[in-house]
């Protein structure tokens, strides 16, 4: 009887071992899948040419891309100071040289030249309202509020207008036409410098600005000193 018993003990703990293996290799390979989920991957587009990788940030908060050729042109494209970023509907990107080259290929010259100032605007139709926030919608800190007309709204330099220049930190566009926007934010007054354009792809859009890049090791948070809001052709 004492055999059997030992027998059954040796056993039992056999299987023991064996489902508790099974169970660290589960896992093992479930941490393996998180960490592959949770990797940050850029996607982006310049000069007609798409690239892809995953990305690290390095001491001084700079993206640094597992992809060499990726990286090399990444790197070159944060060191051109009238970089104009344009972030698609899907949350890709696409650079292009300045905001001029920008709006020639989106072929968003014609409306934004056009597109209604703060002094020109009585015979303009309301379409909506965008509003910029010194924090963010929960704790907005500052806010200062612009209507968007059918043609569009822009302001040349938001320090002249309401003293707010290089403090927001997020936008909210609230209008009543699907996909007809395109948000675009400046760092310097009179849209010069580096610029980052948002497709509105919704009838209300929500831009959290400390999510972007502007430049080596700074994100778009507090950057803004000019803007437009365009129509897209």
């Amino acid at each position: 009887m004492k055999k059997i018993i030992i027998f059954a003990l040796v056993f039992s703990s056999l299987l023991s071992c064996t489902n508790d293996k099974e169970d660290l290799s589960s896992n093992l390979d479930a941490g393996l899948k998180k960490n592959v989920d949770v990797q940050n991957v850029i996607n982006f587009t310049y000069a007609g040419k798409s690239y892809s990788s995953t990305y690290t940030f390095s001491k001084d908060s700079s993206l640094v891309l597992e992809s060499q050729i990726a990286n090399n042109v990444y790197a070159k494209l944060q060191t051109n100071k009238e970089l104009a970023t344009y972030v698609n509907k899907d949350q890709s990107i696409q650079f292009y040289d300045n905001y001029k080259n920008l709006e020639e290929n989106l072929n968003l010259r014609q409306n934004s030249s056009s597109s209604s100032s703060l002094t020109a605007k009585s015979s303009m139709i309301n379409d909506g309202e965008i509003i910029f926030y010194q924090n963010n919608r929960d704790n907005g800190g500052n806010i200062f509020t612009y209507p968007v007309y059918d043609n569009g709204i822009s302001d040349s330099d938001v320090g002249v207008s309401y003293g707010y220049n290089d403090q927001a930190s997020a936008f909210y566009i609230q209008v009543g036409t699907y996909n007809k926007y395109t948000v675009t934010l400046f760092r310097d007054p009179n849209y010069g410098g580096r610029s980052i354009s948002f497709a509105v792809p919704l009838e209300r859009y929500e831009g959290n600005l400390k999510g972007y890049r502007c430049g080596p090791g700074n994100t778009w948070n507090d950057q803004m000193s000019s803007f437009k809001v365009t129509v897209n052709n």
